[in-house]
């Protein structure tokens, strides 16, 4: 968008400089401007330069070529997308998981890890060693091959790190983002 509108005080008091035409106005906070209603018919405030433009016949919003403004994206905002985003990653992390290979819904809270990584330990030194009373998320009892503690440990391991290794990326992404708008197009 091109710089239509500049605020600023001077020994004069207060102006806006919209599209090259000098507006007194009666005060200016934080990007938003107060014109005097005699300036802008009925309206007297204006929280955006895109609500006062129009008013002046210098910006029509419909048209193809307008670009919005920005907001800049400050370290705060980025640090709180990603703590966002970091539990996110902790929810689902001990969400638990639908095993592909098996069909079997895997719990992933730290004890269930535990226990899978002893017995994934045990069946990586015994190929005989198997658990006769696994308890399912759904409350039966199987009886876990070695195979399938094995191939469940790697499983859960990998569903883990994609967790991380997704945090990882849309963080980067968070880094590169230099808007609010941008931020708020990066979602979990």
């Amino acid at each position: 968008m091109p710089n239509y509108y500049t605020a600023e005080e001077d020994a004069e008091g207060r102006y806006a400089t919209v599209a090259g035409v000098r507006y007194s106005v009666t005060g200016i906070e934080e990007s938003k401007i107060h014109i005097p209603a005699s300036r802008a018919g009925e309206l007297s405030f204006f929280d955006t330069v895109e609500e006062f433009l129009p008013t002046m016949g210098l910006l029509d919003t419909q048209d193809p070529s307008y670009i919005p403004p920005t907001t800049p994206a400050t370290d705060e905002d980025r640090l709180a997308k990603k703590a966002s985003f970091a539990n996110q990653r902790y929810r689902d992390e001990f969400a638990g998981f639908t095993d592909p290979t098996s069909g079997m819904f895997v719990r992933t809270d730290e004890r269930t890890r535990t226990l899978l990584n002893a017995a994934s330990l045990r069946a990586s030194a015994d190929p005989t060693y198997e658990v006769a009373n696994w308890k399912t998320a759904e409350g039966t009892f199987i009886t876990l091959t070695n195979a399938m503690i094995l191939a469940l440990d790697q499983a859960v391991r990998d569903f883990i790190a994609a967790q991380f290794a997704k945090e990882a990326t849309l963080s980067a992404q968070i880094d590169s983002a230099t808007t609010i708008e941008e931020l708020n197009g990066i979602e979990w």
